[in-house]
């Protein structure tokens, strides 16, 4: 039974498109894999989306550094109630899985295994809840929210953001690698196979 990549040969492909079709298959082309086989393989580019994450955090760290402090005091309270908030929140979706939890393993006690056979299973559906209740329930943390001054909010926000430069930074340099690389792959395979490229 002929493949994808052989159902071509029985109408009489070449060697070129037998091993261009393949080559979808790799990592250079791997992304082209469910593209028609007959979709050009074109000249990779980098993808702008570490470009444009790296030009917005640059745009932020101008603003954070400008902020004014009474702005930074507005923006450290406000930060401080939306995790006020968040935290509340997560504690009660916590206690009401519980519930949920503790009513079905409830049932589960009560439930009377039809027989011997059937003995372990209830042990196995106990474990699951218990398991469940033990990592998915955290309705006892303390709030680790902990209000800081405008000036501190600046400073952490700021660091955030120098770190999001940096790692948008070196994204993009092995995004050009990668790209390099492929089209690199690409290249080497054609001149292999007399496969003229355009520019």
């Amino acid at each position: 039974m002929p493949t994808g990549y052989t159902a071509k040969i029985a109408e009489g492909i070449s060697f070129e498109e037998f091993a261009m079709s393949c080559a979808r298959a790799f990592g250079a082309l791997i992304t082209m894999r469910d593209e028609p086989a007959g979709a050009e393989i074109p000249k990779f580019k980098p993808s702008e989306y570490h470009t444009k994450a790296l030009s917005e955090k640059r745009d932020l760290l101008k603003r954070l550094e400008g902020m004014s402090e009474e702005y930074a005091e507005e923006s450290a309270l406000r930060s401080y109630k939306t995790r006020i908030t968040e935290w509340n929140k997560r504690m009660k979706e916590y206690a009401d899985l519980r519930v949920k939890y503790e009513t079905m393993l409830e049932k589960v006690i009560s439930w009377e295994p039809p027989s011997s056979d059937h003995v372990e299973m209830k042990k196995f559906m106990q474990d699951q809840i218990n398991e469940s209740i033990k990592h998915d329930c955290y309705d006892n943390d303390v709030c680790d929210v902990v209000k800081t001054s405008g000036a501190e909010w600046k400073n952490a926000q700021i660091q955030e953001v120098e770190r999001s430069i940096i790692y948008h930074e070196e994204e993009i340099e092995k995004e050009e690698e990668r790209v390099t690389g492929r089209n690199e792959w690409v290249s080497q395979l054609k001149n292999s196979l007399g496969i003229s490229q355009s520019v």
